[in-house]
């Protein structure tokens, strides 16, 4: 199962706008990625829309047999993700290794999908925002 890791950066307020986050981790699924892990170490913000961003990003992996695990958070937005009981909906790991390490031990097997042209990902996997 390939897995992946998205790196967000810089504060995230969304406004009520949608972000690209969404549309990442569709095209990824769309090419056979099963395991994501969103490093959050560049944040400190999230607004409520960006949390719902995070929570129909997890709704369409799961959906799609995929796992996603949030890493790296700072203190400060561990704690208002905690005060939201943000961790009974995503798993969260201290580390990007340890978290894709944990999905593809538990990864429930998924079929391919062929339906989308492939997409161009670096050769580690991962995407930087």
């Amino acid at each position: 199962m390939k897995s992946m890791t998205l790196t967000l950066s810089n504060d995230i307020l969304l406004n009520g706008e949608r972000a690209q986050v969404h549309d990442w981790i569709r095209d990824a699924l769309d090419d056979d990625y099963g395991v994501f892990a969103i490093d959050l170490s560049g944040v400190t913000v999230l607004d409520e829309a960006a949390i719902g961003e995070l929570v129909a990003c997890f709704a369409v992996a799961e959906e799609r047999g995929a796992q996603i695990a949030i890493t790296n958070l700072g203190d400060g937005l561990k704690r208002r993700l905690q005060s939201l009981l943000f961790s009974t909906i995503f798993k969260v790991f201290n580390s990007n290794e340890e978290a894709l390490r944990f999905m593809r031990a538990h990864a429930p097997r998924r079929q391919p999908s062929n339906d989308r042209a492939a997409r161009v990902w670096s050769a580690q996997g991962e995407r930087r925002v």
